[in-house]
Parts: C-alpha cells; structure tokens; sequence
C-alpha cells in the first residue's frame, strides 16, 4: 500500500515540476535522500541568501525534510527511486542540475535527452576519485565542485589518461567538515578526567570492512580495557549486512559500555567520541579535519571499486593521509588495539597539528563551502540561462 502511495506521490510531483516556468528549473538540485542533505544543504542556504537565487529540489526519499520546507524560494518534489525518477531524468529540461551521486549516464540515472543540462557533481567525501569510486564514476559530468586539491588533480590525470574532454572543476570544499568544526568551535570539549575513554568504531561497507570481517574480538579488546565503544555502521553496511550488525550487538547487549548507532545523521558520537576506528573510511577524514584528533586505521584491503586506479600514477588520499592522521594497526593484531590507542592519545596534541596542516593543504576554503559552491552554481546557471536564450 505504501509503495503504491508513494508511485502516486512521485508521478503527482514530477508532472509539477515539469509545469514550472523556466525560471523556477534554471538550478535543480537532485538528492538520493535525508543522508545526503548534509552536503548540498550549506550551498542551498547560500544561493537563497546570498546569491539571491531560486531552485527547484528532487528527492528519492519521501522522509527528507527538504522536501517539507515551506519557503517560497524552494520547490521540492518527490520523484522516487524508480520509473519515474528514470522519466525525469531522460526528459528533464533544466539549467543546471546538481547532485552528489556519482556514475551518471552508467548506471540508472541518465543524462537528458530533450535538452542540454548542465551537469555538476558535489563530491560526498573526501576520499580520492580512482580508487574507491568505480570505472568511469565522474566522465559525464559538465563540472564538479572539488573537496580538495587531489579531486582536482585526480581528475586532471584521469581526463588525460583516457583522453576525455576537460571538465569544469571548481575550489569548493566539504561540508561536512565545516559543520564539525563549527560544532566544536561552539561546543569545546571538557576534560576527561575520570570518564572511560570514547572509542567510535566508524569503517567503511564491504567485504572487506571492518564489520563485515568480523568485529567481535576488537570491540572485546576495547571493552576490557575499559573503553566504552560506539559501533556506527556505514549505512550501506545497514542495508546490505544488517545480519552481522543484529549479531554484533546480541554479542554485547549485556554490557553498558557498548553502543550501537544507526542514526547516521547525528554528529554527537563523532563529537563526544576521543578517538576513531576506521579502515578506508572517508568520515576519518571529516573527523580528523573536522574535530582535530587522532584515528587508529585497521589495515583491511584497500576498497579498490576501480581496478585501473594506478594508471594515473597517484596515491590515493586515503594512503597519504592515514600516515599522517593516526596509525595503522593490522587486522590481526586487534589484541594491540589498546595499546596503540593510549600511544595515540598521549600525543594527541601532535596529531591534531597533523590534522590541522592536512586540512589547510588537502581541503579547499575550510568553513566556507557553502558560499564558494553557491557562488560557482550561480554563475554556472547564469551561463546556461544565457545559452538558453541565444538558442
């Protein structure tokens, strides 16, 4: 029943967005859902208030709040995840359309047929472009705003490489990392004193994850040497292997220091947690930028979703800077896991310069993505406005 709802919704919603003047779909922002709000949220806001501007936003989830905003400078439509986001995409007639999902035009989500949109990728971490990210993941997109100065550089390498026609890349920056800072600007962080010490286990979904390799004898080394645990699954994890997540927490239900968090959109366990866990995670990054400590990387397999990702002769960001921000622990060696966390602390104030020279040299305007990205889709929709109008 509420499939067949939500199918009425979406065809409702896309017939008016489709029925909007011109003006109102010069910039179309698209939102696989609620999760995904956090990145185009700060450059939304910007083109409202500073740019003057007014868009039109899509969504496939029919819970995110976006869509029930009541602001005469927003329109915002449910189109689903099915038939009818495939129609709106292959018939869309919009300036410009932004969105955070990569592998247009090779998987569902296709470039439109009817008209010339103008394309633009908002990078969702801050982790490399080859790697992780599959074969092809960005080719058919017009621009993309950059996390950092390797999004840039990575691209580049790969336009050449496949002898692809040059993008528009844009100095952009990363939201996420700017809320943190923000928070812990306002917030600080009292001392620990005599409280157990906050461990957050945060990797990546995979086989070869954390989780999904089996994470019961590190959360053991960690609960008996005291530490409280926050387990935070990738949501994909949630989604795909949400058996080992079930017995995971059965594992440890009984003990009070343990945690499980699947609300992924809230920010306090990275707030109140004193140290991270990761493996090839891009949120180690928007905790060591954003909050300024150390985390201890599990060395699992790389997550390699590219296996041409070496042909463009760069390291991944992911192995720069899990040098830099922390360390690196093998898998096999969870028994040390305690050890190699008090090391860390006890040079906590090391590691948080470490964190801050990363930042100043792998992020672009730091605190200020919203304004850049705001100003750059601005111009962007003034230029396929002005196209439009020549034609």
């Amino acid at each position: 029943m509420r499939a067949t709802t939500n199918f009425i919704r979406a065809w409702r919603d896309a017939r008016r967005f489709f029925q909007l003047p011109e003006r109102r779909r010069l910039i179309v922002f698209y939102s696989e859902g609620r999760l995904y709000g956090k990145y185009l949220q700060a450059v939304i806001w910007s083109l409202l208030q500073v740019e003057g501007a007014t868009v039109s936003y899509l969504s496939s989830d029919p819970s995110d709040p976006m869509l029930e905003l009541h602001d005469p400078r927003i329109d915002s439509f449910y189109i689903g995840m099915g038939s009818v986001r495939t129609y709106v995409f292959q018939t869309l007639r919009a300036g410009v359309l932004v969105m955070t999902m990569p592998d247009l035009q090779t998987f569902h989500i296709k470039r439109s047929s009817v008209y010339p949109v103008h394309y633009v990728y908002i990078h969702h971490s801050m982790v490399s472009t080859h790697m992780i990210y599959r074969t092809g993941a960005f080719d058919h997109f017009d621009s993309i705003l950059c996390g950092g100065p390797h999004h840039c550089d990575e691209t580049r390498a790969w336009e050449r490489l496949n002898k692809l026609p040059e993008k528009k890349l844009f100095k952009h920056g990363y939201a996420p990392v700017d809320t943190l800072m923000a928070l812990a600007e306002r917030s600080g962080r009292p001392p620990r004193g005599d409280r157990p010490l906050n461990v957050l286990l945060a990797p990546s979904w995979g086989p070869n994850g954390i989780l999904e390799r089996g994470a019961e004898p590190l959360v053991s080394t960690l609960l008996r040497a005291g530490y409280r645990v926050i387990v935070r699954p990738h949501p994909r994890t949630l989604k795909i292997s949400g058996a080992i997540i079930t017995a995971l927490s059965r594992s440890f239900s009984t003990d009070t220091r343990f945690a499980l968090d699947i609300d992924t959109e809230s920010l306090q366990p990275l707030l109140d947690a004193d140290i991270m866990i990761s493996d090839w995670s891009g949120v180690a990054m928007e905790f060591s930028f954003g909050l300024e400590r150390p985390v201890l990387f599990m060395n699992v397999p790389r997550k390699v979703n590219n296996p041409r990702w070496s042909e463009i002769g760069m390291p991944p960001m992911e192995d720069i800077f899990r040098n830099e921000a922390g360390a690196v622990l093998n898998v096999q060696c969870t028994s040390d896991a305690s050890a190699a966390i008090e090391r860390l602390l006890n040079c906590s104030g090391m590691y948080a310069e470490h964190a801050r020279a990363l930042r100043a040299k792998y992020l672009f305007n730091p605190g200020n993505s919203g304004r850049s990205g705001a100003k750059h889709i601005a111009a962007l929709a003034a230029e396929a406005h002005q196209l439009s109008r020549q034609q």
